[in-house]
């Protein structure tokens, strides 16, 4: 019948984890984490506030109804000064934290 709904088993893809570091123009080293599907044609650059390490972002990207177990990239960072990224010295502002986030998709592709 026309009007009976189907569904469709959808196997779920196994979800891959990656670290590695990423240069931003001045030269200062941005660590990554990148979990979910590196197939995916969807990529999410996770931007976490000024203070606080990537890790803070693990409930939304790992936990039970995570984006690592869905259809997309997800990228997690530790700004400059925070967490496994340099520490420069000189201001931390938001221009040079958005161009931190443009290094780090460039980097990614």
């Amino acid at each position: 019948d026309v009007c009976e709904p189907r569904f469709v088993a959808v196997q779920p893809r196994k979800a891959t984890f990656s670290d590695g570091i990423a240069l931003a123009n001045d030269g200062c080293r941005l660590s990554y984490h990148l979990s979910g599907d590196p197939a995916a044609q969807d990529k999410v650059l996770m931007v976490m506030g000024f203070a606080c390490c990537r890790n803070y972002w693990k409930p939304q990207v790992t936990g039970s109804a995570g984006l690592a177990g869905s259809s997309m990239q997800v990228c997690t960072f530790d700004n400059r000064g925070v967490g496994l990224s340099d520490r420069p010295l000189g201001s931390y502002t938001t221009v040079r934290l958005a161009r931190d986030c443009i290094s780090i998709m460039e980097h990614l592709g």
